[in-house]
């Protein structure tokens, strides 16, 4: 499943994120947890920067294509704090 956001409202599709369904989920908890998050940072209309989550919600890897040629480069997580639970 994915979810495609214009967070700045210019009008093309700036963030995307993937799910993936967790089978195992508790009662109460959503039935899909985020798996991938990507950002286009520089107007290009494809993501050039992506979260990889961890299944504990946690920043796994942080890809970037800093020179737009589709490539990613593995970082670290920005800030290793980073949860996609709230």
């Amino acid at each position: 499943m994915r979810s495609q956001d214009d967070t700045n409202g210019d009008g093309p599709l700036d963030k995307w994120d993937d799910y993936a369904p967790s089978p195992n989920h508790r009662r109460g908890e959503p039935a899909y947890r985020i798996t991938v998050t990507a950002f286009d940072d520089t107007g290009s209309g494809r993501p050039d920067r992506r979260f990889l989550w961890a299944a504990d919600g946690t920043v796994a890897r942080v890809e970037r294509d800093a020179a737009a040629t589709g490539h990613r480069d593995p970082q670290a997580p920005a800030a290793p704090h980073l949860s996609a639970h709230k």
